[in-house]
């Protein structure tokens, strides 16, 4: 036996239950979180732009993309809530694409049409859940957004869809399928209300921290990134101007080498001009007598 096999109905229930988490998450969580942005950027109301989100995340169940994120997610929260902590995804789409398809049919199945049962149903269930919540919650949700109990309601609505959507399934299933045994189509279990959803609702608080922090973390990263620019272009431009005054500094050099070269040369010129000069009045002196100087001459008449 697989060891992904559910043999009860409260096992199946719970990963029903865990589908139905998943994708009230996304709707309860992300597209509210993109409605948000939406309001901030623009005049639409709040309301408004969550419909908006809504009708958006409806248009996208066409696109094969959609659903091969919805998996992921699912995948994601299988692991992260249940006690198939190492299941791989082939094996989560196997499993689950198994809870919609009476046992005696499952293993005649191939992967692919498992996959397409699976995407059907989830793309059937998304779309009618959106559809009540625009209905009847949209209120809740915009109002008392904080509120853990509009969660618990959300998990009960869309669990009640995905049963439904199971046992529409089942009955397509056998009508256009030949009995393999007389067994009884196996039927689904009723709505339980005592399913603790309170590890969900953690769940979903902690993946909703997490998105937070990583954000949180790329939006630090950015910053230290551009603070990381400013100090280099701080540090080229203390460069720049430090091989300037260096420059500044070496011109300055040259000029007082020069003064200092002229300033050592200009003491010998003036000795050797004060030499000369005395020299030209020792000579004036030795030519002219004192008494010739004041020497009277009387001319007779």
């Amino acid at each position: 036996m697989n060891s992904h096999t559910l043999d009860n109905d409260d096992a199946t229930l719970t990963m029903l239950d865990v589908c139905g988490s998943c994708i009230t998450d996304i709707v309860y969580n992300f597209l509210f979180d993109k409605a948000i942005a939406v309001h901030e950027k623009t005049s639409i109301g709040l309301t408004e732009a969550y419909r908006q989100a809504l009708a958006e995340y409806v248009n996208e169940s066409n696109n094969p993309k959609f659903y091969s994120v919805l998996l992921n997610t699912l995948h994601h929260y299988v692991r992260m809530s249940t006690v198939f902590n190492t299941i791989s995804y082939p094996d989560c789409v196997s499993m689950y694409a198994g809870l919609f398809v009476p046992k005696m049919y499952v293993n005649s199945l191939t992967n692919d049409q498992k996959l397409n049962i699976l995407t059907m149903i989830l793309g059937n269930t998304t779309r009618e859940f959106i559809e009540q919540i625009k209905n009847n919650y949209i209120g809740c949700i915009i109002d008392d957004h904080q509120d853990p109990g509009n969660i618990e309601i959300l998990q009960d609505c869309i669990l009640k869809i995905i049963l439904t959507q199971r046992n529409i399934n089942y009955d397509k299933f056998i009508q256009s399928q030949t009995p393999l045994s007389p067994t009884k189509p196996e039927k689904c279990a009723p709505v339980k209300k005592n399913i603790n959803k309170h590890v969900l609702v953690k769940l979903t608080s902690a993946f909703k921290k997490s998105v937070a922090k990583n954000t949180a973390i790329e939006k630090r990263n950015k910053a230290l990134v551009k603070k990381n620019k400013q100090l280099a272009n701080q540090f080229n431009e203390l460069k720049q101007m430090f091989l300037e005054q260096i420059a500044v500094q070496k011109q300055q050099s040259i000029i007082i080498e020069g003064l200092k070269q002229q300033i050592a040369k200009k003491p010998v010129d003036d000795i050797k001009d004060s030499d000369d000069a005395e020299e030209t009045v020792s000579s004036v002196n030795e030519d002219i007598h004192v008494d010739d100087m004041f020497n009277i001459q009387y001319i007779d008449n």
